[in-house]
């Protein structure tokens, strides 16, 4: 068993615990957070990204991921991990993203049934575009993955010594913040497929029969207008702009 894993997945769990809840507390009726705002969002998933990676090291991930585009980006590029290492690793993400989404259904769970617009519900565990044009969707999720990957690649690239690296969840949330608050608009800036891709569980629990007409599926499409593979393709450019 990778030491890692345990890690990846607490990490996973409290980013999207956090951050799929504080989308909660601003949509779902009744809620003391209800109509709080898109600073409000944005904010919040910085500071949940922040806490994720620091549960991802104390439960001895030491790379704290959290993400399986970038577990695979380390694998190809810096040999981070070997193929099964990697894959297990992508795993755990995927299952703390799940896991924290049932968090956040469990956290709400008096609210689901009084907000009746599933459209709502969905938009708790997944993004979508305000205005759906995939190629311009596809567009706006591309420029902002790679100002993730190449800001990741920079700060990691001027850190020195033990308080920078203990500095950098912070710096990696404030980086979240900025693409969230400068390129989320279009399409609600959904880059993580952990975070993106594993919502249909929850989503399912929390839509009622009878208002139900958004199925699982929907989840999985619906969160990422744009592809996943452009994220893996623009892993190289910004990581080589970064370091050259």
């Amino acid at each position: 068993m990778y030491s890692n894993l345990l890690g990846e997945f607490i990490g996973t769990m409290t980013l999207t615990a956090f951050g799929t809840s504080i989308v909660a507390n601003l949509l779902l009726k009744d809620s003391k957070g209800n109509g709080a705002g898109w600073v409000h969002i944005n904010w919040g998933w910085a500071f949940a990204l922040m806490m994720g990676i620091y549960a991802a090291w104390a439960f001895g991930a030491p790379e704290g991921d959290l993400n399986p585009v970038v577990t695979l980006f380390k694998l190809i590029t810096f040999g981070t991990y070997t193929v099964p290492h990697a894959i297990a690793t992508m795993m755990a993400e995927m299952a703390g993203g799940i896991a924290g989404g049932v968090v956040t259904y469990f956290v709400f769970l008096n609210h689901w049934e009084a907000t009746d617009d599933p459209g709502i519900k969905l938009g708790v565990f997944g993004t979508g575009p305000a205005r759906r044009d995939l190629k311009c969707n596809f567009l706006t999720e591309t420029i902002a993955t790679f100002f993730l990957i190449m800001g990741i690649q920079c700060i990691v690239r001027n850190m020195s010594g033990d308080t920078s690296s203990f500095l950098l969840p912070f710096m990696i949330g404030g980086l979240l913040y900025t693409i969230g608050a400068g390129f989320g608009g279009p399409t609600g800036y959904g880059m993580n497929p952990a975070v993106t891709w594993d919502h249909a569980l929850p989503t399912h629990f929390c839509r009622s029969p009878a208002r139900a007409k958004t199925t699982g599926s929907t989840v999985l499409l619906s969160p990422l207008p744009a592809p996943q593979p452009e994220r893996f393709l623009l892993f190289w450019p910004a990581g080589w702009l970064a370091f050259n």
